[in-house]
């Protein structure tokens, strides 16, 4: 199923809004936070928040799979279905 065109808008507001937000904020953790003052997070600024969305996806992945249900042609749903 696909998103209405009316909610589209809003869907892409609501996801793309957090994205600056938590590569700002997290960005340069070695500069903001002594526990990260080490060289990796030195040379690589930017892993830090690339690594919490990458887990925050991978977790809803995780939970997609293990807990929703899939939906088939036997439930009614599907090609000749609704």
């Amino acid at each position: 199923m696909s998103i209405p065109p009316t909610w589209y808008s809003q869907y892409l507001t609501f996801y793309h809004c957090p994205s600056p937000l938590i590569g700002g904020v997290l960005s340069h953790p070695a500069d903001k936070w002594e526990w990260f003052d080490r060289p990796f997070w030195r040379e690589f600024p930017y892993f830090f928040p690339c690594a919490i969305s990458a887990t925050v996806s991978l977790t809803a992945f995780v939970a997609a799979i293990l807990w929703l249900r899939e939906v088939s042609v036997v439930s009614g749903y599907g090609p000749e279905g609704i």
